[in-house]
């Protein structure tokens, strides 16, 4: 059975009902859950390093990803030892 507006081009409403659900999922996760800020920034720094950081730069930040092997988390951690082997 099909609602009227449900699936594709459904409309103004659909996005108003996800982001009602978004807000209620927001709501319902506890914020040990959601990520903190500055190590979602460092993990994000360890992958775009990966990918913009070229042969002439390796020596600027080098130094810089091998303090990262060392941090408590374990992501943290993780995101370094993957920018060393790219």
């Amino acid at each position: 059975m099909r609602l009227a507006g449900a699936g594709r081009g459904g409309g103004a409403s659909d996005g108003r009902l996800a982001e009602r659900r978004h807000a209620v999922h927001r709501a319902a996760v506890p914020c040990t859950a959601q990520p903190h800020p500055v190590r979602a920034a460092v993990t994000t720094a360890l992958v775009v390093c990966t990918k913009l950081i070229g042969p002439d730069l390796i020596n600027a930040v080098y130094p810089l990803v091998v303090e990262r092997l060392r941090h408590p988390k374990e992501a943290v951690r993780k995101k370094a030892v993957m920018a060393l082997h790219r």
